[in-house]
């Protein structure tokens, strides 16, 4: 659940001064919302009520002390006569909800699951509609007030027994009205993770989720804002909880992965994860995702949107809708199972490559051919009509923010005779690019502009995603290599039936090389020279290795081993030396560095570096030395920066690094089949810094009682030869 608490302290000065947005200067009229009441002293969405809760349980007129549950309720507008607090899409039932049952007048709280209902409009009502006739751009003005007409995401945790996974597309669409002017807040969530039955594509199969949705729960802030995510693990192992492509600039014990910056989060324990969002290029679009073995792609994913007055895309000068989404290869095993087997002499089925999926999921949906079901495996046959839709007005322009929360394949991601325009690189706004296909490899984002002029209320086409099977290494005879979502044109009110688009895709190809979209074509918006001069030349080598019959992936000759309760952070902050086979370790100090990502032999991979941007220089073919890396001449003027690139095989690239925010950065490849199998290494930063670091008793809690010596079950350095020989990787695949 997200707790906001607008101040009133800076309004005076908002309202009294004009500002810029889109080019014109607007001012903001004072208005009596937020007068003082002398005799409440709650303020407007501030907390009236709870267990341990000892101060005013008065409201301001015109608001009302909702219940979200037993330990907090908080002031809210009423939104119509009879008092109801509850707008559209807020839940209003399900087993264990605590939260107000009432719905504003025009809805109905429409059953979806025995864990959930909601304020779902009735279809009779049309008022609410605008016209949508006009061509007019639509401008929207900063607000400091919450917007009531989305969902209030109260994510509540769910409990035992197990229910199903629900899916809840409506908090993929983000609100209009959020307030990137408001004051820095804590913005607060509550997490439980545990099992649960789902069948996101009609196969059912054990899912590990938060707060029984998939996918999880949005989070929403703005830049100086403090994320709080109090985490309740429910499952039956350890866990932990990653941020993607956010700093952890003196909170780096925040940052996740288990045995790099923290121990687990044990079965049956509560940590809070609580960091601010700083750093002046901090805003755009991340992720959330799981950051022990390979968990998250059982499910335990979700978006996170940082919004800031300095982006330079804009709402309602750039974009008028904002809609995220979520592309993931979905698996019928959990992933111990294929985690267990890849680990092993033989391989899982025989194979020690990363296995093939089997659907592939837009938004939390797909669709899987059941007659491949084994006999005593539960699957109900879904159709196209099944699955979620998207609906935009005509004459609108949607950002379309596209998030690979996957495992393993890029995908193709396009729209039916419509260009798209990329405007934004992982979390880098860029210079419109136009093109037919964004190829999207694991753990990126992009965000594409779709335009709907010219279309009427009625309209329909297809958004695409399609895996790009060229960059699987073994065969896969039940997969739907596309996966579809219907885009209707028109207002939530209208009808606009259910008969299937007959657009036609692009003819372009969705297979071919697995590479991303050429970083010379991405130009960012905020201009940046990236430094002029390095420091030094480090080298991160790909590689593998097979010995005694166990496959591993290496760099620079080494294999990551995860000793969970003794992490690498606090052995550095201890001022112990990281052992030389637990990782692959490139030192630096408060400097530049090159560094040189060099994929000698294997699959292709996208790296990822914790905690740190990429300006993503030169590239090319073979091996290249650190000394011949240190005389090429690189293009300096604004170049693109990502957090997550791919190096394809018998490839190097070269990326420059300000090695300015100390602590144990972890890099990776991001295919989670290979992070099992040790693909992994570190870049220490300014270690004599670490050591000063104060890491929090709560943090140090987790690894208490843990076996130090003891490499996450799991992770063998060698094990005898199996009875067969495992199949290994091609030059290009895995």
């Amino acid at each position: 659940m997200r707790r906001d608490h607008p101040l009133l302290s800076g309004l005076a000065a908002l309202v009294a001064r004009p500002f810029q947005l889109g080019g014109h200067s607007l001012a903001l009229a004072a208005t009596s919302d937020h007068a003082a009441y002398p005799k409440c002293s709650v303020p407007e969405y501030g907390q009236c009520g709870g267990i341990g809760y000892s101060g005013k349980k008065c409201c301001p007129p015109g608001w009302a002390c909702h219940r979200t549950n037993e330990w907090y309720s908080r002031c809210r507008k009423k939104l119509d006569a009879n008092g109801c607090t509850n707008a559209e899409w807020a839940q209003c039932g399900g087993r264990d909800y605590e939260g107000e049952t009432c719905c504003v007048k025009g809805t109905y709280c429409k059953f979806e699951s025995e864990w959930w209902s909601y304020c779902a409009a009735k279809k009779t009502t049309t008022s609410h509609c605008k016209p949508t006739t006009t061509t007019a751009k639509t401008t929207y003005y900063p607000t400091t007030k919450p917007y009531h007409g989305y969902p209030t995401h109260t994510h509540k945790p769910t409990s035992t027994p197990y229910p199903t996974v629900i899916n809840k597309p409506e908090e993929l669409r983000l609100s209009p009205e959020w307030d990137i002017y408001a004051p820095p807040q804590e913005r607060e969530y509550w997490f439980e993770i545990s099992e649960m039955p789902g069948a996101i594509d009609g196969f059912n199969r054990t899912m590990l989720v938060v707060n029984g949705q998939y996918p999880g729960p949005l989070i929403e802030v703005n830049n100086d804002d403090t994320v709080v995510v109090h985490v309740k693990n429910s499952l039956p192992q350890a866990v932990t909880l990653h941020w993607h492509g956010l700093f952890q600039n003196g909170t780096q014990w925040q940052d996740g992965p288990s045995g790099v910056t923290q121990c687990p989060i044990r079965a049956g324990v509560q940590y809070t994860y609580r960091f601010p969002v700083t750093g002046e290029l901090q805003y755009g679009t991340y992720w959330w995702h799981a950051h022990r073995r390979a968990l998250y792609i059982d499910g335990i994913t979700g978006p996170l949107i940082v919004h800031s007055r300095k982006d330079p895309l804009v709402r309602g000068r750039d974009f008028d809708i904002d809609q995220v989404v979520m592309l993931h290869d979905h698996y019928h095993e959990l992933s111990e199972v294929i985690t267990e087997g890849l680990l092993s002499p033989e391989g899982f089925n025989g194979s020690v490559i990363a296995p093939s999926p089997k659907s592939n999921v837009i938004n939390g949906r797909g669709l899987y051919n059941c007659s491949f079901a084994a006999a005593g495996q539960t699957c109900n046959q879904l159709t196209q009509s099944d699955l979620p839709e998207l609906r935009f007005p005509p004459n609108k322009r949607v950002r379309l923010r596209f998030i690979h929360e996957g495992s393993h394949p890029p995908f193709q991601v396009s729209v039916d005779e419509h260009e798209l325009l990329v405007i934004e690189a992982d979390d880098t706004p860029v210079r419109a690019l136009p093109v037919h296909r964004i190829q999207i490899a694991t753990a990126q984002r992009y965000s594409g502009l779709l335009y709907t002029t010219g279309h009427r209320t009625g309209d329909s086409f297809y958004l695409r995603s399609q895996m790009n099977t060229d960059c699987l290494g073994l065969p896969f005879p039940d997969l739907d290599p596309q996966a579809r979502v219907v885009i209707r044109i028109g207002d939530e009110c209208d009808d606009l039936g259910t008969d299937l688009p007959t657009s036609v895709d692009w003819n372009d190809p969705t297979t071919g090389a697995c590479t991303d979209l050429d970083a010379a074509l991405l130009s960012p918006l905020v201009v940046r020279r990236a430094p002029a001069k390095a420091n030094h030349v480090r080298v991160f080598n790909s590689s593998l290795a097979v010995p005694n019959g166990v496959f591993k992936w290496t760099l620079n000759d080494i294999t990551f081993e995860n000793f969970a309760f003794d992490p690498l952070l606090q052995r550095v902050q201890r001022g112990e030396p990281i052992p030389p086979m637990r990782a692959a370790v490139v030192t630096a100090g408060l400097e530049v560095i090159d560094l040189v990502i060099q994929n000698i032999a294997g699959a292709d991979h996208p790296f990822h570096l914790h905690n740190s941007p990429m300006f993503v220089l030169s590239s090319g073919p073979g091996v290249i030395f650190p000394e011949e890396a240190s005389r090429l001449q690189h293009n300096l003027t604004n170049p693109l920066r990502r957090d997550t690139i791919t190096v394809a095989a018998g490839t190097w690239r070269v990326v420059r690094v300000i090695t300015n925010i100390p602590g144990t950065l972890l890099f990776h490849c991001h295919i989670v089949w290979h992070q099992v199998q040790g693909l992994l290494g570190i870049l220490l930063v300014q270690p004599e810094r670490v050591q000063q670091f104060q890491i929090p008793q709560d943090n140090r809690n987790l690894c208490a009682g843990g076996n130090m010596s003891m490499i996450d079950p799991g992770r063998k350095r060698a094990l005898p030869t199996g009875p067969s020989s495992p199949s290994l990787p091609s030059s290009s695949k895995a």
